[in-house]
């Protein structure tokens, strides 16, 4: 959640440039939908990847030998997806 709510003005942004080429008709409204998808992921696996606090406890970190507080193999990252649903 705080990754979405940290970026939610940069992602609000491209929303906006994307539904201006929308409304010219000069971009699908699946592709709208596809690439904000897709820019969204990516920021939130930015953040995921980016995130350094709070600090894993140093038995932590000899454990799994990392410091990254929400990275231990990036499974969780990796499962970070969209869906577009055609209604």
């Amino acid at each position: 959640r705080s990754g979405f709510d940290e970026r939610q003005a940069k992602i609000a942004d491209t929303a906006i440039k994307l539904l201006r080429q929308v409304l010219l008709l000069q971009l699908p409204v699946q592709t709208f939908f596809e690439t904000i998808g897709d820019y969204i992921v990516g920021q939130l696996k930015e953040y995921v990847t980016q995130v350094s606090s709070p600090p894993n406890h140093p038995f932590t970190v000899a454990a799994k030998g990392s410091s990254q507080p929400l990275i231990d193999t990036g499974r969780m990252r990796d499962a970070i997806t969209h869906r577009v649903v055609k209604g």
